[in-house]
């Protein structure tokens, strides 16, 4: 229990706002305590002034951190997901591969189907050396092709 007069009353306690500094709703100026006056008026004042500095410190260092353990949050998020995003372009360019390689057999069938109707007559051809020739195509095609992937312009160095 306190005692004293009006300029030793306690102060009312204000709860920061955490979260989005935009929908912040607007702090109030600290309100002066009233004073009877005199010396001790002044000295409670300049106190008054000293905790309402005081508290604005406080509040825009818990801001700071509040913000590097947001960016810190948000860089590790990000940091998985680009990784997954790295997994999933490297799997894309392996399947293109794969499926080069799995319908070598159908164009050398496909391109005997065709020499057949060309032809009208049934060929006697050996398929080992028709599959020479279409892996020669094939790894020409793939000399041609450009990769690329594209990103926002923000995300480039990361």
């Amino acid at each position: 229990m306190r005692r004293g007069g009006s300029a030793d009353a306690a102060r009312a306690f204000e709860w920061s706002y955490v979260g989005d500094p935009e929908q912040a709703p607007e702090r109030p100026a600290p309100r002066p305590a009233s004073h009877d006056g005199g010396a001790q008026g002044g000295a409670n004042a300049a106190q008054e002034a000293q905790w309402a500095r005081q508290a604005e410190m406080e509040y825009q260092r818990g801001r700071r951190e509040g913000e590097a353990l947001g960016a810190r949050q948000a860089e590790g998020k990000l940091a998985a997901l680009y990784e997954r995003l790295a997994h999933s372009i490297a799997e894309t360019a392996s399947y293109r591969e794969r499926y080069r390689r799995q319908s070598e057999q159908d164009l050398v069938r496909l391109s005997l189907a065709v020499a057949r109707r060309i032809l009208q007559r049934e060929l006697h051809v050996d398929p080992e050396a028709i599959l020479g020739l279409v892996k020669v195509a094939l790894e020409k095609i793939s000399l041609r092709e450009v990769h690329a992937v594209r990103v926002h312009p923000e995300d480039v160095q990361t």
